[in-house]
């Protein structure tokens, strides 16, 4: 334990004095009662870049220090005061005795003056060096697919294997499923049934009148209360999380009756902008799109929360991709489902006096589609149904499945083994060529005994963290090289996402003149509470 002087410091307490002992004695303490106390702002700095320091050259980038490998994690925000931070983070496979784990870890926040490729670079360089973790093992990068990062010229992931020249660039995946469902909710109906939904949630939203009317509604309406499971308010779509809309189409289907309700009652009241949202809702196109799309845009949501995890590697992504994928085209194939669907939307709209009905059509049509259909059930399944399902399956499979080089190591796994054959086997040893130690002909006879262990064991593994575990490095070594580096490679950069949070809630409006340097030590210390450090 390190003694320091102690300064006469005024305090808010009065006839209490703690000393540097008591401050270090607790995290909780650090972050509370610190930010509380009214002494000069300089000590307090410097008590949290010491306990920082600490943390940081013994606790934080120690053991990513000593992975053999990590991957990179960035991605930019605006704080309060309107400045840029990039945030950075590491993942890296922590090796212990029960086995593997993987750990994604949040380092800390840098203002980027500029958003150019080559400035980012240069911060991400110069962030790793000071905390002195070696450059030359990072075998992945992470970022979101802005050409500023994905630029296969001058975007930052370009730049950054002139240091790392292994370091593969993968787009996050979690935002690759989330363009996915943006491009797939550009059809002209679903583009205009997401509009509707949207004014009207920002309707009762941001008016005391219309929510109270709404929640007289919804009192009176035991059975939506249920469906709605204790929520009171509808749910705004999100702008930029998509994949999110599913529960909000959800939440508004579940209390369309109380919405009508409240806008007729509203109505009734001389509200004219209520009588508008009215008649577009009391629409068989829009209750037929809000119907389909909700059902389809339900079956990504759990595939969207599990990319976002740390335990998700990049096989049981693609494993769950090709799983949601096979359940889309099940349920395009499949006549009862649509069937159901329809009659649900039918009894919905009669119960308001609306019949099932289809677009005026006419010889020469640009704007919607004027396919020929007998009755409005085969209109909507040729014209809505097939093209939306048919587009978010092609969305994902050419987004989240499409062949990457490196993932092509994916086929050493043992449920995948009988699918290598030899010009897979030579591509994979000519992407892992560095980290490989044997030549092709040791890599193939490797491999050849690699494939016959698995063909006579009993118990195969199932994920890609239980076949690393039971591989042996004196053994199999390059194969044991191959499947550390795809633990490695991160799945989503949800984890430097995450911490926004913690800048939201630290760099506040109140506290929006905070030093870059406090700011992020404060980010950290909150983001490892949990980790001790002793000082």
């Amino acid at each position: 334990m390190h003694l320091l002087k102690v300064p006469t410091l005024p305090l808010a307490i009065p006839g209490h004095m703690p000393t540097y002992r008591q401050l270090y004695l607790s995290h909780y303490w650090l972050h509370t009662t610190l930010t509380k106390l009214s002494f000069d702002s300089k000590a307090k700095t410097d008590l949290l870049r010491l306990k920082w320091e600490k943390g940081r050259d013994f606790n934080f980038p120690t053991r990513c220090q000593r992975a053999k490998y990590f991957a990179l994690l960035a991605d930019e925000t605006t704080d309060k005061s309107t400045v840029t931070q990039l945030c950075e983070c590491v993942c890296y496979i922590d090796i212990k005795p029960e086995g593997a784990e993987v750990v994604e870890q949040f380092l800390g926040f840098v203002h980027a003056k500029s958003l150019k490729g080559v400035e980012i670079c240069n911060l991400l360089v110069t962030f790793l060096q000071d905390r002195v973790i070696d450059i030359g093992k990072m075998r992945a990068q992470g970022y979101d697919g802005v050409s500023n990062m994905s630029g296969r010229h001058n975007g930052v992931q370009a730049l950054m294997k002139q240091h790392a020249p292994d370091a593969t660039y993968i787009h996050c995946k979690a935002h690759c499923l989330n363009l996915a469902v943006v491009h797939s909710c550009k059809e002209p109906c679903v583009r205009t049934m997401m509009a509707t939904v949207q004014e009207i949630g920002f309707a009762f939203h941001y008016s005391a009148k219309r929510m109270e009317a709404f929640l007289d509604e919804l009192s009176g309406n035991l059975e939506v209360q249920v469906n709605q499971e204790r929520k009171i308010k509808l749910v705004k779509l999100f702008e930029t999380r998509w994949t999110a809309r599913a529960d909000a189409l959800t939440t508004f289907k579940n209390a369309l009756p109380v919405v009508v309700d409240a806008l007729e009652f509203l109505r009734g009241q001389n509200n004219d902008k209520a009588g508008i949202h009215l008649n577009s809702m009391l629409r068989f196109d829009f209750l037929i799109g809000l119907y389909l799309c909700e059902h389809i845009l339900k079956t990504v949501v759990h595939l969207s929360i599990f990319l976002q995890s740390v335990s998700c590697d990049m096989w049981s992504a693609m494993e769950e991709c090709r799983v949601v994928v096979a359940t889309l085209r099940a349920e395009r194939n499949n006549d009862i489902v649509l069937a159901g669907i329809s009659d649900e939307t039918t009894r919905i709209s009669r119960l308001y006096g609306i019949e099932p009905s289809i677009p005026r059509r006419v010889g020469r049509q640009q704007n919607r589609n004027n396919v020929p259909a007998a009755n409005p059930s085969e209109y909507w399944r040729r014209s809505l149904y097939y093209i939306f399902i048919d587009h978010i399956i092609m969305e994902i499979e050419d987004r989240l499945l499409g062949e990457e080089s490196r993932f092509r190591a994916l086929q050493l796994l043992p449920a995948k083994t009988g699918e290598l054959d030899d010009p897979a086997l030579v591509a994979i040893h000519q992407s892992f060529q560095s980290d490989v130690p044997n030549d092709t002909a040791d890599f193939r006879s490797e491999v050849d005994r690699w494939k016959t262990r698995w063909r006579i064991a009993e118990d195969k593994p199932q994920t890609l963290v239980d076949t690393f575990n039971r591989t042996s490095p004196n053994l199999y070594p390059s194969i044991h090289n191959t499947l550390l580096i795809l633990l490695t490679m991160p799945v989503s950069t949800a984890t430097a996402k995450r911490s926004f949070s913690v800048l939201r809630r630290i760099k506040t409006y109140l506290r929006s003149a905070t030093r870059q340097d406090r700011l992020s030590s404060l980010a950290v210390l909150h983001v490892h509470r949990e980790t001790h450090v002793n000082i």
